[in-house]
């Protein structure tokens, strides 16, 4: 049975992000230091965009931490932080592939670098180029920056202690494991649409597909991969550690479905990115997935908008429409609640935890089910 204490995570929330928020700060003031002078402005940059997020992943961390039996959560920092970081070098990346004006709120590296360019009347010399392809090419590099300086953050902290090998071999296996679900989210709506391709297997592609791309590019970053570092650092047993990665997971999975759901159906000022930039990728989203697999009156509608470049108020109701009426928002709304169930489920069984880291991962799960961005 649950506790009464409802608020038990968000009061740990609250708690750590304060913490890491002021530890972030410190970083980014190392950032903006940069005293060569183009490069400045890309550091100031990287820096404002590091300031923007909801801080969930360090948080995670710390709870890993926590659940590795830490009252005191604060010696985790170093490894939270590092996956902040990660995450801002990841999202720049995923900016440039999707081509996306906004991110947490703000203007997108890219896009900034571009609009000074334009605005400063430069040109670029190389026939070649244009704004957008040396925007593009100078925030890979500013992604690179923060996925290289995330290892080096936790080699840095964590120097002499008894688990960095196997603390630092974990991440970059997290790194690698969110660059191949990113390689497969960017392949698969080209591969899918092979004309060798046979229905049926299509279809199980398809689908099987979708769920590579959350377990590995969301759960392994968002929710797994923190919280199993936290505990690997924590020095937690490995019997004890799958038993939360299993849950983890699932937790992972449903914060994906959840993201593709927000990004259709979410209230654009609450969502911090552009409301409908799935439906001008291509996104291959549990909900495409639905539609075009067992809905084929609805496919053709949905197939003659899907991709567009511009995504009006008029066609953002009509997919909206679409994904309500075929039955896509109701299954990937089951699919999400099945994987929190799961975890739900799993969590009471993990008899290593106390009451308290009990209800701490009861009170994630409803974080997650109630996040409207």
């Amino acid at each position: 049975m649950a506790n009464n204490n409802k608020d038990a995570f968000q009061d740990f929330y609250r708690g750590a992000a304060a913490r890491l928020s002021k530890g972030l700060t410190a970083y980014n003031n190392t950032l903006t230091a940069e005293t060569q002078v183009f490069l400045k402005p890309f550091m100031e940059a990287m820096a404002d965009l590091n300031a923007g997020g909801k801080m969930l992943r360090g948080v995670l961390v710390n709870l890993g931490y926590r659940l590795a039996g830490h009252a005191d959560t604060a010696p985790s920092d170093g490894a939270a932080l590092a996956f902040e970081i990660f995450q801002t070098g990841v999202l720049i990346h995923d900016d440039i592939i999707d081509r996306a004006g906004q991110r947490r709120g703000k203007k997108t590296i890219p896009l900034r670098y571009e609009e000074s360019l334009a605005g400063r009347g430069i040109t670029p010399p190389a026939e070649k180029d244009t704004p957008a392809r040396i925007a593009e090419g100078a925030a890979i590099c500013a992604g690179d920056y923060l996925i290289a300086a995330s290892s080096a953050e936790i080699a840095r902290r964590y120097a002499g202690h008894p688990r960095l090998a196997e603390v630092l071999s974990y991440f970059q296996q997290v790194i690698l494991d969110t660059v191949r679900g990113e390689m497969l989210d960017v392949v698969l709506p080209c591969e899918i649409s092979d004309p060798a391709l046979a229905d049926d297997r299509r279809a199980d592609i398809l689908m099987t597909a979708v769920w590579d791309i959350y377990h590995l590019k969301t759960s392994r970053y968002s929710v797994l991969g923190p919280l199993h570092l936290g505990m690997l650092l924590g020095g937690m047993s490995p019997e004890r550690m799958a038993a939360v990665d299993e849950a983890a997971d699932d937790i992972g999975a449903a914060f994906q479905i959840k993201d593709d759901i927000l990004g259709v159906f979410a209230d654009q000022a609450k969502l911090g990115k552009d409301v409908g930039s799935d439906i001008s990728e291509y996104k291959q989203t549990i909900l495409y997935a639905y539609v075009r697999l067992f809905c084929p009156e609805a496919w053709q509608a949905l197939s003659a908008i899907y991709g567009r470049a511009v995504i009006t108020e008029e066609t953002l109701a009509e997919v909206r429409r679409i994904l309500e009426t075929s039955g896509a928002a109701a299954y990937a709304e089951n699919e999400m609640a099945r994987c929190f169930d799961r975890a739900s489920s799993a969590v009471e069984t993990m008899d290593f935890l106390t009451e308290n880291d009990r209800e701490l991962l009861r009170g994630l799960i409803g974080y997650m089910k109630k996040r409207e961005k």
